[in-house]
């Protein structure tokens, strides 16, 4: 008795895993019925679908990847899919939409110029913050303008923070940008100002009016923001002190000058002048960062 119904459990077992194999399967409360086109239904209006979750490094150290394979990266928050050699986001990012920084869920605007999409925001990550009497050209550091301590929360709270973002010492301006994102270079910014092809290019990027401009001596009058860049004048921090917020506008680039490397080139922007300042600046200044999306 017992061989005839182990006999007929098998027989039942293996006509289910043919059924299975043959047809749609639905996962669902409601017994609704898999749609053909579907090998796997999934349906439902009070749970999601749960993928793997792991790091970067977790999701690299996966063997023998094979194309459609799905993760969620917690580095990153976001879905990533592999075409069988290498990972990419499941919905790449097109630019002029918005996005959040994953580190803070910060949000930034985007746009397109030319064949370069940049962040139409100054960069306002904060990991930590220190006064203007701190100073380097080896470590990483974050000033907040005319904030004097140190702790982050403050230093957010601030009016500076929430319209200017954040000024950065060079060190902490090469890994500032989120993935996906980068400094740019000397040569990438010379190419947008090329693009624009004009005397008052920096009047085509700036905010127009005087909101955060100033209009004391040389009003921001020629500033169109025909591009959509909206340059702001967050100042910068330089030798223990602060300078410049509402008339100047300064950001780095990843370039270092080839003659003298305490040096790096960088961009300015100025109420009183229509076009892009091309300077340098020693490392250990504050400047603002614009990142730049990679290709």
């Amino acid at each position: 008795m017992k061989t005839i119904r182990t006999i007929l459990i098998a027989v039942v077992f293996i006509a289910l895993v043919t059924a299975v194999n043959a047809q749609s399967v639905g996962i669902n409360g409601d017994g609704t019925a898999p749609d053909n086109s579907a090998m796997l239904d999934v349906s439902s209006t009070t749970k999601g679908f749960l993928p793997p979750r792991m790091t970067t490094d977790q999701r690299n150290a996966i063997p023998s990847l094979v194309a459609g394979l799905v993760i969620y990266n917690t580095d990153e928050q976001t879905l990533n899919i592999c075409n069988g050699t290498s990972w990419g986001l499941i919905n790449p990012f097109v630019c002029g939409n918005s996005f959040s920084d994953p580190r803070d869920n910060k949000a930034y605007t985007s746009v397109q110029i030319g064949t370069q999409c940049w962040m139409a925001k100054n960069l306002a990550y904060l990991p930590s913050v220190v006064g203007s009497g701190s100073s380097s050209t080896t470590l990483p550091l974050y000033y907040v303008y005319e904030y004097n301590g140190t702790v982050v929360a403050d230093a957010k709270a601030t009016a500076n923070y929430q319209t200017y973002g954040v000024l950065y010492n060079w060190p902490s301006s090469l890994t500032a940008c989120p993935t996906g994102w980068h400094l740019p270079t000397d040569a990438e910014w010379s190419s947008l100002t090329t693009y624009l092809a004009g005397e008052s290019d920096g009047d085509k990027l700036k905010e127009a009016g005087t909101t955060h401009w100033s209009s004391w001596s040389y009003p921001n009058s020629g500033a169109t923001n025909e591009i959509g860049y909206t340059a702001l004048p967050a100042g910068y921090r330089y030798y223990g002190d602060w300078s410049g917020i509402g008339s100047r506008g300064y950001w780095w680039s990843s370039t270092e000058l080839e003659e003298n490397t305490i040096f790096v080139w960088s961009r300015d922007m100025h109420n009183d002048f229509g076009g892009v300042y091309v300077r340098n600046y020693t490392k250990e200044y504050g400047l603002s960062v614009r990142c730049l999306q990679d290709f």
